[in-house]
């Protein structure tokens, strides 16, 4: 008769890590927001990834560093650096009142949304990142 032993304490102990991990995401959920501030800081670089109209030569002369969407830097920074842990949420967040009408524009001003839905391969990479997380605890 063949025998064969199977050792599962490994394999259950590589679960259990994964059910710790799907019960407590605070790490997971910080490593995302930190992918999300990554994607804010190209949006702000790249103009909404070249979505954003020029500023006005008026506008340009009141700015001081002509950068579109950034004069006083607050919501940049809010975008780039908040972090709303809730359970199992995070969220990326400003409290600034100017920024819904740089999302949807003005009768004076263009539409240059801030927070711009990610494109598929974003979204992809971020799953990746969970995906990682959730099985081997890789961040």
């Amino acid at each position: 008769m063949l025998e064969i032993e199977v050792e599962d304490r490994a394999a259950l102990r590589l679960l259990d890590n994964i059910g710790d991990r799907l019960e407590h995401p605070d790490g997971l959920l910080g490593a995302l927001v930190e992918e999300m501030h990554d994607y804010e800081r190209d949006v702000f670089a790249t103009s909404g990834h070249g979505a954003w109209p020029a500023l006005s030569p008026n506008t340009l002369r009141q700015k001081s560093g002509g950068q579109v969407l950034v004069d006083s830097g607050d919501l940049l920074h809010d975008l780039t650096s908040s972090k709303d842990l809730l359970g199992d949420e995070a969220s990326v967040t400003t409290d600034a009142d100017h920024a819904r009408f740089h999302r949807y524009g003005t009768s004076r001003m263009p539409r240059r949304d801030p927070t711009p839905t990610p494109p598929s391969h974003v979204v992809e990479e971020w799953a990746r990142t969970a995906l990682d997380y959730i099985t081997d605890g890789r961040l």
